[in-house]
């Protein structure tokens, strides 16, 4: 108001756009204000050299923000409006069109690939600029999977070096254009992922236990990849606030193992069976999908394999799921099973998710 007399209303409104663009998540708000400050903090400090904050946080945001407002309130609300509009379509926002690149977009924020936003803000808000087609962005964002899905099955590069290395993105890729800054990216981000060795071990190892988000769309990519038109399944939809399709643990995750388990993992030996529990049940190769979690449970091996609903529709393992293909004809599941199909999961996944 000191800075535009009369115009408080409208530059309320201009606000409101804003929070609107973005949504009532205050987590999602506060990550937009600091993600658009260290995108464009080059550009900030040559327009109010008054702020000298290398990185905004959670701590230092509302200082930051004081000094853009008081500097240039027109400015800084109609940049906030565009770029608001931009973050909505980054995180899946903006339109319900369904394209290769929101699809691309969609499984970007499945992966948990937030801190990657910072970069694909300022991309998509200079695209003319720097000669960026959808096909240019096609190719970034299904880097971008790869990348955070080795990221966050391994934990390399820390969650604290995130924001640094995609900053340095920023600054890398606005001297660039076309394929060239493709190109650019695409090596920057393998020289800070874990390599081939690790991906594989940490994806051998329970990575359900590890991380239960990354661990879920790994499963649902596998089975995605053989589905076809005329077999589609969501096995993202949500009902109650909670996924219809959900991991499904093969041999039975809970601590009182059914007898009928200990039996045919540990031929009865009780210890045995607790050791295995301890070593194998969050493997990979022991989760599948399955739309009735609740009640498959601590059932035998056949009883899961053969379950039907009311209407005599298979529900369990023959459930026509092609990960279950491998299950819908076993008589039994064993350690040295789950091993196998471990390593057959993992393989795919590594070739899948290679950054070659």
């Amino acid at each position: 108001e000191k800075n535009e007399p009369g115009n408080i209303d409208r530059n309320y409104d201009k606000w409101k756009k804003i929070i609107s663009n973005l949504g009532d998540d205050y987590n999602v708000q506060e990550r937009f204000f600091r993600q658009y400050y260290n995108a464009y903090r080059t550009e900030l400090k040559g327009y109010a050299p008054s702020i000298t904050a290398p990185l905004a946080t959670k701590s230092n945001l509302m200082q930051i923000y004081e000094r853009l407002v008081g500097h240039d309130p027109k400015k800084f609300l109609e940049d906030l409006v565009r770029l608001s509009k931009i973050y909505a379509y980054i995180i899946n926002r903006g339109s319900d069109e369904e394209n290769d690149l929101s699809i691309l977009l969609q499984s970007l924020e499945r992966v948990q690939a937030a801190p990657s936003y910072l970069l694909l803000l300022i991309l998509f808000d200079k695209r003319d600029l720097l000669i960026l087609e959808n096909v240019q962005f096609e190719r970034i964002i299904d880097f971008l999977i790869r990348f955070f899905v080795r990221r966050n099955t391994t934990d390399t590069p820390p969650t604290r070096d995130l924001n640094k290395i995609f900053m340095e993105l920023v600054e890398g890729s606005l001297q660039l254009t076309g394929n060239e800054l493709v190109t650019f990216i695409q090596n920057k981000l393998a020289t800070h992922s874990a390599t081939d060795e690790q991906f594989k071990a940490d994806l051998s190892a329970q990575i359900y236990d590890e991380n239960k988000a990354v661990c879920r769309f790994l499963l649902c990519s596998l089975e995605e990849e053989n589905m076809t038109r005329e077999r589609k399944i969501d096995l993202w939809e949500v009902k109650g606030k909670q996924y219809v399709w959900t991991i499904e643990h093969i041999f039975p995750q809970g601590e009182n193992i059914p007898q009928s388990w200990v039996d045919m993992i540990a031929n009865g030996d009780t210890a045995q069976a607790n050791s295995y529990l301890n070593s194998h049940v969050h493997k990979i190769g022991n989760l599948t999908i399955s739309g009735y979690n609740s009640s498959l449970g601590n059932k035998s091996f056949s009883e899961k394999r053969d379950r039907v609903d009311n209407k005599g529709k298979f529900v369990g393992y023959k459930n026509n799921l092609s990960l279950n293909q491998d299950l819908e004809n076993e008589d039994d599941w064993t350690i040295e099973k789950i091993e196998n199909r471990t390593n057959r999961l993992v393989e795919r996944i590594v070739n899948k998710y290679s950054l070659v």
